[in-house]
């Protein structure tokens, strides 16, 4: 169990990231997984989905995502 990853703070990560404003679902799934790296000791591979609903494209489109793993 030491070794084991902290969900609740890798939670905490993401809903800080996604509080700040950000133009590109790039930018704030880098910013996600930089701080991923930086704050839990042991990561080997992390992936993120950040999820944009009803984006404003010009289009009638539902949904866009980014997906991205370091």
């Amino acid at each position: 169990l030491d070794d084991a990853t902290d969900y609740s703070v890798a939670c905490g990560i993401v809903k800080q990231e996604m509080e700040k404003k950000s133009k590109l679902l790039e930018n704030i799934g880098k910013r996600i997984l930089d701080s991923l790296y930086l704050n839990l000791n042991g990561i080997k591979k992390a992936t993120v989905k950040i999820k944009k609903m009803n984006p404003p494209v010009g289009a009638k489109v539902g949904s866009v995502s980014v997906i991205m793993s370091r």
